[in-house]
């Protein structure tokens, strides 16, 4: 079993400039997007080079769709600087697998509003009709022949989603508050399947966050030592008589 969660983000200030004290507060959006070398996104299991390309756009659409839904957090009203959230004291789990994955990476995009909280649905309508979608498609095509397309267009689809969100915010005057771009290795990083850090600076510098590693291989069950006992019938079979 693996098991990815974030335990704690400091956001150092929410870029919010007015003269009234009360007023100095944004609501916070949070998206998280996450692949790893051994668990495709739902959308894109069974792609293979042998799909039509029509099939494979349309899987890779439904992926899109797919990410987007799942990865946003319940939006963070009247965050204030130097404001921590935390999860409990178990941290919250963004990301479970059966096996310890050889590689994962995971990209957070965290944006303070001006303004109503963006609804999921309008975003998605938007994301139709985005320009930069088929540019994600063209180079998922250059991409079918990996050794694992799922997963390498998977990770291509969380670098095209964090560029779209920070294109709708920006459009609403809204702040970018962090970016997180980060990848593990399992030799590297976590060769006994755990990791845990606390204080890491984001690409901005005006968020920290805490995450933490933890995966465990299953016992193998060991054959029995143990000898079979037989049945009665084949006691009885084993009977001979003189």
């Amino acid at each position: 079993m693996f098991f990815f969660r974030l335990n704690r983000i400091l956001i150092h200030s929410n870029l919010r400039r007015t003269m009234f004290k009360r007023r100095d507060k944004a609501d916070v959006e949070i998206y998280c997007f996450i692949t790893s070398g051994s668990k495709p996104l739902p959308a894109l299991k069974g792609l293979t080079a042998a799909i039509k390309d029509e099939d494979r756009d349309s899987m890779i659409k439904k992926a899109v769709q797919q990410a987007l839904e799942s990865r946003v957090f319940t939006p963070v009203e009247n965050v204030k600087d130097d404001h921590v959230l935390t999860f409990g004291d178990t941290g919250f789990v963004l990301y479970t697998d059966d096996e310890i994955p050889d590689d994962f990476h995971f990209q957070m995009v965290i944006i303070g509003s001006r303004g109503k909280q963006r609804n999921t649905a309008k975003m998605l309508l938007d994301l139709e009709k985005d320009s930069e979608l088929g540019n994600l498609l063209k180079s998922a095509g250059s991409l079918i022949g990996a050794s694992n397309p799922a997963v390498a267009i998977g990770s291509e689809i969380g670098k095209y989603l964090t560029k779209f969100i920070l294109r709708q915010y920006a459009d609403k005057d809204d702040d970018q508050l962090g970016l997180v771009y980060q990848s593990w290795n399992r030799m590297e990083h976590y060769p006994h399947g755990e990791r845990k850090r606390d204080g890491n600076k984001d690409l901005t510098g005006n968020i920290e966050y805490d995450y933490s590693l933890f995966g465990f291989e299953k016992p193998k069950r060991k054959p029995s030592t143990t000898p079979k006992r037989s049945s009665k019938k084949e006691d009885e079979d084993a009977i001979t008589f003189e």
